[in-house]
């Protein structure tokens, strides 16, 4: 059974004494349509006029709903108060804990919950820059496009890409804006950029594995988050008269228009930001978040997500016991380690060579312990 400090289980229910303010409760179930967003505070509010807007496409799969009900199990009131509290102070979520055990989850359960559609998503790794997740830039599609479309010259003037005329950098240049080349149309907002579209609703943002970040993408990222706008410079150097322009979006076959270059939020997004707790961040970047401990799952909460995953299983308390094991001696495991080693015991994988077996699974430190054990492992 679940420990009575954990306000979520697998069949969504919860504790009647969750306080009226919360507007996350941490079931993944979503709540009436109807529901309200509340007003921002007065120094968390954006100029920008919102809109409605079609809504934004669903997100319904497998793997979100395994990372759904990881962390509906794993949340407690402490975690579920420091996401409502975010939400309220429209502050990120920076979401710290072991790997795989509910980080990803929480944003798809926010998503989900509180009918914001499907979540955004933007992996980081060393090299990601702050410009990764505001726009992607098609160069090489403009030009193409630009000498697509250039006015067929006469005979005899000069012509080809060296000439006065036909260079690739005449089509690039600013020009009235009968000539000007179809910049937006090689323009792609980025995850971040995408969720700062002004909307009466927000998107919700996950920023996946941020501590693999460089050193500077964290403090790049702090004036997003006070002013909630970005620039996309090649929009920003078109005749505004032209403008808004329409550019594609981090949504599948998603468009919006942008005026001036800018995209600047009326409601500043959902951003959940997961952290493995590997480095430390500026002062500066967390005083800007609400921090949420993810803890570490008990036997009795490993044990109930094994249940909710794959009913009644005679073999699930041995590898349960096992993964404990190897976890306290070290090993870094993952609740999809332990799923993935369930579903080869369901199939009968592990019915003859365990030891072996979870060495593939699990690597060779945390399955050593079965290489002492004859035959049989479950």
């Amino acid at each position: 059974m679940v420990d009575d400090h954990r306000a979520g289980g697998a069949d969504g229910a919860r504790r009647p004494d969750a306080p009226p303010w919360w507007l996350f409760r941490g079931t993944g179930e979503p709540v009436d349509g109807k529901l309200p967003w509340p007003p921002a505070p007065a120094w968390r509010r954006f100029p920008a006029p919102a809109h409605e807007g079609a809504a934004p496409p669903g997100d319904d799969d497998a793997i979100a709903r395994h990372r759904r009900a990881i962390a509906a199990l794993l949340l407690g009131p402490e975690q579920i108060a420091a996401v409502n509290v975010g939400l309220l102070l429209r502050r990120p979520l920076l979401v710290t804990g072991p790997p795989g055990m509910g980080g990803a989850g929480l944003a798809q359960l926010i998503a989900r919950e509180l009918r914001l559609g499907r979540v955004l998503r933007w992996t980081v790794n060393s090299r990601t820059t702050l410009r990764e997740g505001i726009y992607d830039y098609d160069v090489l599609g403009v030009a193409h496009s630009a000498l697509l479309e250039r006015p067929t010259e006469p005979a005899g003037e000069a012509g080809g890409l060296s000439g006065p005329r036909g260079s690739v950098g005449d089509h690039l240049a600013d020009r009235p804006a009968a000539g000007s080349p179809p910049v937006p149309r090689h323009i792609r907002l980025g995850p971040l950029a995408t969720a700062l579209l002004p909307r009466v609703r927000p998107r919700v943002l996950l920023v996946d594995r941020f501590d693999r970040c460089g050193h500077d993408l964290p403090d790049d990222l702090l004036d997003v988050i006070e002013e909630g706008r970005v620039v996309v410079p090649e929009l920003a150097r078109l005749p505004s008269a032209d403008g808004p322009f329409r550019v594609a979006v981090d949504d599948p076959g998603g468009h919006a228009e942008v005026g001036d270059g800018v995209v600047a939020c009326a409601e500043f997004p959902v951003m959940v930001i997961t952290s493995n707790g590997e480095r430390d961040f500026s002062p500066a970047f967390r005083r800007r978040c609400v921090a949420v401990q993810l803890p570490e799952p008990s036997r009795d909460e490993l044990e109930a997500l094994v249940a909710a995953e794959f009913g009644a299983d005679s073999r699930a308390a041995a590898l349960v016991e096992r993964f404990e094991n190897s976890r306290g001696a070290g090993a870094e495991l993952t609740v999809d380690h332990l799923f993935d080693a369930l579903h080869l015991a369901s199939a009968g994988v592990l019915d003859e060579d365990a030891a072996r077996t979870l060495d593939a699974v699990w690597g060779r430190e945390s399955a050593g312990s079965a290489r002492r054990l004859p035959g049989r492992l479950l």
